[in-house]
């Protein structure tokens, strides 16, 4: 192909939020960073409408994986029932780009859990929000038998779990928040 071609300022690996008493924490990474010179917190809550809510410097120029983290301060007690959160990102041309979406609900002590690849290569990590206290992490196997259990004290965030020396196949991980199961079927 002949052509003058841009690359995207950002390559962002991940983006995710969890509420932390009354707060919510924003964690993201980038894989790799071309000129980039911040990265602005937008909000919303009807997810049709943003508003910006800070903002973080980036990097510039990497092209390893880079950790970044935003706290949106008191927001779990804004009487609302969920919240939508979006990056743009600048790069120091001024070309900008949006990242996808992401949810924290907050009534209803509704908690999430989303395991954030399937197959699992090697540790299972597993994205958790709204949890309250301790969680417990099982993982059966396909004929339910019990191959793994933990319990993860203050459990929002993302957690590795450690599976990487399972053998190859189907299992079901299983999270217990107080009285509440979700139930995740994975293959490693």
């Amino acid at each position: 192909m002949d052509g003058v071609f841009d690359p995207l300022p950002i390559l962002l690996a991940d983006f995710t939020v969890a509420a932390v008493s009354a707060d919510a924490i924003l964690n993201w990474h980038t894989q790799q960073e071309i000129n980039s010179k911040d990265f602005t917190i937008q909000r919303s809550f009807d997810g049709g409408h943003f508003d910006n809510v800070g903002s973080v410097a980036a990097q510039g120029n990497s092209s390893t994986k880079h950790a970044y983290t935003f706290t949106d301060a008191g927001i779990i007690n804004s009487g609302q029932n969920i919240l939508y959160y979006r990056l743009l990102s600048t790069d120091i041309d001024g070309k900008q780009a949006y990242s996808h979406v992401i949810t924290l609900k907050l009534k209803n002590n509704q908690w999430s859990v989303r395991l954030l690849a399937n197959p699992v290569l090697g540790d299972a990590k597993v994205a958790l929000s709204g949890v309250t206290g301790n969680a417990l992490v099982a993982i059966n196997d396909v004929n339910g038998k019990p191959v793994y259990k933990s319990k993860i004290p203050g459990a929002n965030g993302i957690i590795n779990i450690p599976v990487s020396s399972l053998p190859h196949g189907f299992y079901i991980m299983v999270i217990t928040n107080g009285t509440e199961k979700k139930s995740i079927p994975f293959i490693k």
